[in-house]
């Protein structure tokens, strides 16, 4: 099963971002979550509504409580990462 969720905050400030072929607009983020002495920094990427309503709302520092899945993604000149897809979020 590939599920992950977390509470996080933000470390940027969301950016819009194309897919490759120009056909689909989406949120691109990365939160860091866990403890003083141990942080995840997780890559993440979300679509449609929630894309727009993270875009509209969040900002560097906000905390978000995110569920999604992970899939590898062809990032143009990083070649293919590992990100977080959001299903799933709420503001905290």
């Amino acid at each position: 099963m590939n599920k992950f969720s977390a509470v996080g905050g933000f470390c940027n400030n969301p950016s819009q971002s194309t897919s490759l072929d120009g056909s689909t607009k989406y949120a691109s983020f990365t939160i860091s979550c866990g403890t003083e002495k141990k942080v995840c920094f997780v890559d993440c990427i979300a679509f449609g509504q929630i894309s727009q309503l993270i875009l509209q709302w969040k900002k560097k520092g906000d905390r978000i409580f995110i569920i999604g899945h992970f899939e590898s993604v062809n990032k143009k000149n990083d070649g293919y990462k590992l990100v977080l897809i959001v299903d799933q979020m709420e503001f905290v």
